[in-house]
């Protein structure tokens, strides 16, 4: 074959490579671009759709014009001073002036909605097991006043029905939180049927939780809910936090589901105060105290979320909450918060 020939041949290979592979280069580049839009607007668009709007300004201001003059919200009914999440906290708590009253929701095995913190009854009665075990029946048995370290000043308390609690806090004008303690199915009925039967609790209540998906339930089902999320550093993957130790007690055992909990942290984390709000339809963040800062309180002011901080029992910090943040806190004692009950 002569020179020329082959030059040619050469020459018209070479410009068919490159051709081809200028046009798999581009066409790759258009997979990247198609892959990263769908990555990009897929999510935004499903947010969008789903996403519910938050209640009527009017509503949730009604609440907090009552709490940003009081600024104290007694956790578990103040846990330290009575009985936690009993009745006789709740009484002891209008006696001192508070106006936020914050407790627990827990379900019995017989599908009875009652005002309960830990999974077992053994830390606080003089019973033991898990609550999830016990019927109803059995647990109005157990005195939760048996190990409480103020237990000579009450008599014998039972658990008290989600019912119960409602009704009391709404006869006695206290606003209230209901913290829903786990994932469960019964959860967003019984909270919703209340809210049927007390209408007025549409200006009073509020519903919180850890769980999203839980706070997304109630409030897709009714949009007037006034909701907060409940957040703290490694939730997912640690049972327990302090800000001197830390977390601890794992949730899983297993290797991997630790470390998909863990995962997890990290995305609720940055979603706390970003995506969930908005697609939840948040009013209000209850933050650990140590996660409320002035920057949380600066984007809080912008995603137009009020925060709570939680548990805030020291008297210094209760006032660094209330005086420089302008941050409402709940407390497991009002001992330091004598000056509300003047107030009122």
């Amino acid at each position: 074959m002569e020179y020329e020939t082959v030059r040619f041949i050469s020459w018209t290979g070479f410009r068919i490579a490159v051709i081809l592979a200028v046009h798999y280069l581009f066409t790759m580049l258009d997979l990247f671009l198609g892959c990263l839009a769908m990555i990009l607007v897929i999510p935004s668009a499903v947010v969008l759709y789903y996403h519910i709007p938050t209640p009527p300004k009017t509503t949730v201001q009604k609440i907090f014009n009552r709490l940003d003059k009081f600024m104290v919200g007694a956790h578990r009914a103040a846990c330290l001073d009575a009985p936690e999440n009993s009745l006789a906290a709740l009484y002891k708590c209008n006696e001192r002036g508070c106006q936020l009253i914050e407790f627990d929701l827990s379900f019995t095995s017989d599908d009875q909605a009652v005002v309960f913190h830990d999974n077992t009854v053994d830390r606080i009665s003089d019973g033991s097991g898990s609550i999830s075990a016990l019927t109803w029946n059995e647990l109005k048995q157990l005195d939760i006043n048996a190990k409480h370290p103020k237990k000579a000043d009450f008599p014998a308390i039972r658990v008290a029905l989600l019912s119960e609690m409602v009704e009391e806090c709404l006869r006695l004008d206290l606003l209230f939180i209901i913290d829903i303690k786990a994932p469960d199915a019964r959860a967003p009925g019984a909270v919703l049927a209340l809210y049927e039967k007390f209408p007025k609790m549409y200006e009073m209540a509020m519903v919180s939780s850890f769980y999203p998906q839980v706070i997304y339930e109630i409030r897709r089902r009714d949009q007037q809910v006034v909701a907060c999320m409940a957040w703290r550093p490694h939730f997912c993957a640690y049972g327990d936090y302090s800000p001197q130790e830390g977390p601890t007690q794992r949730r899983y055992q297993n290797p991997l589901k630790h470390v998909a909990a863990s995962a997890l942290d990290i995305v609720l984390a940055g979603w706390a105060m970003s995506l969930l709000p908005y697609l939840c339809g948040l009013s209000v963040l209850l933050l650990h105290k140590d996660s409320v800062t002035s920057a949380s309180v600066r984007r809080a002011h912008e995603l137009d979320l009020r925060l709570i901080a939680w548990t805030v029992n020291d008297p210094v910090q209760k006032a660094y909450m209330a005086r420089y943040l302008k941050v409402a806190y709940l407390t497991d004692t009002l001992s330091d918060d004598q000056q509300l009950a003047a107030d009122a």
